[in-house]
């Protein structure tokens, strides 16, 4: 299995190279551009598999969500919980799972469907640019992102002890939040855009109508497509909360607290 997980159109799946215990995974080849996504695929463990299906449909969506949950990343990693600061990183690795298990739905379940439906022309008056910009050119990017994180937390969290660091790997992640600022300048028009897609399935009849009932339909959707699409914005805030929990628990002499600390500053 290759620990990154977000598929870009459908295709092959790419393998992932292994990484040594307690290194950083490479965010190296995520390269930033002038408009700030990135171009490449994580490398080191974090490369960015594609589905096996090479064309995504609401009725294999089920079995392609269900193959990626299945990967490593996405298991529960057993650590002896000693004490607060323990528990506070716990919190930062199972709720990126949650998290990127959500990014997972939201691009399996609704996106490449609805723009592999574009691509045959399923619904002529849906175009790929109003699919776009419903989930934002920015959201494989800051997936990308987020799935090489969770390789370097599960590996960090495979050799947990009192002395193991996670504030290399958030200030490792800082240089790319700018995709999540753009993510958000972005969200009045995705909101503005589901709803016109959502007039056009009124309009365009059954067949689109249900197209789109069979994504809201499906038994692994747990909240609905607003929700999901807001997720990105809420993650930062609570990057935040999560951060300030495990400074407060850790002592000033730990070896990760200034790295922390700075990856706090970070995120103000």
């Amino acid at each position: 299995n290759s620990s990154g997980m977000i598929s870009t159109e459908g295709g092959s799946g790419g393998g992932a190279s292994n990484m040594g215990m307690g290194s950083n995974p490479s965010y190296a080849s995520l390269n930033s551009n002038s408009n700030g996504t990135s171009s490449g695929t994580a490398s080191g463990g974090g490369s960015t598999a594609v589905s096996d299906s090479s064309s995504p449909t609401p009725a294999n969506a089920t079995k392609r969500i269900e193959e990626m949950f299945a990967n490593p990343i996405f298991s529960k990693v057993e650590v002896a919980i000693k004490g607060k600061r323990d528990n506070a990183a716990y919190e930062i690795l199972t709720t990126e799972q949650s998290y990127c298990k959500s990014l997972t739905v939201l691009n399996e379940l609704y996106r490449l469907p609805l723009l592999e439906a574009c691509k045959k022309n399923l619904f002529p008056s849906v175009s790929e640019e109003l699919v776009t910009d419903i989930f934002s050119r920015f959201f494989v990017d800051i997936s990308r992102v987020n799935f090489v994180l969770l390789q370097g937390l599960v590996e960090r969290f495979g050799e947990w002890d009192d002395h193991q660091l996670l504030g290399d790997l958030l200030l490792d992640l800082l240089p790319f939040l700018k995709m999540y600022t753009m993510y958000t300048g972005n969200y009045e028009r995705s909101m503005s855009a589901l709803a016109e897609l959502e007039t056009l399935a009124t309009k365009e009849g059954s067949a689109l109508q249900a197209f789109l009932g069979e994504l809201n339909a499906n038994p692994l959707k747990t909240v609905d497509l607003r929700s999901y699409l807001i997720m990105p914005i809420q993650r930062i805030p609570r990057y935040r909360l999560l951060l300030e929990e495990l400074i407060k628990n850790t002592s000033a002499q730990h070896a990760d607290y200034e790295s922390l600390q700075k990856a706090l500053r970070g995120l103000e």
